[in-house]
């Protein structure tokens, strides 16, 4: 199938193939324990990096001051 035809598109980029496809080798039996703990180590770290930006808000003035177009009604935003 061709990426540019697949509906997950996105999902199916060169940049992510081994957080995709890991987990199916280890269960077919060809990826290596030095490979799983590196994929544990580089998932772990994105999942420290999602929560940190989930957590990231400021108030409007911030975003203005960065170039952002926001509403000055002072709720912060992620």
């Amino acid at each position: 199938m061709f990426t540019s035809r697949s509906e997950f598109r996105l999902t199916m980029r060169a940049d992510n193939a081994d957080l995709r496809l890991t987990t199916k080798g280890r269960a077919a039996g060809v990826v290596s324990d030095e490979r799983w703990a590196a994929l544990c180590a580089t998932k772990g770290e994105l999942e420290r990096g999602l929560a940190l930006l989930e957590d990231f808000t400021l108030p409007p003035e911030h975003w203005c001051k960065a170039g952002f177009e926001v509403k000055k009604d002072g709720m912060r935003r992620s």
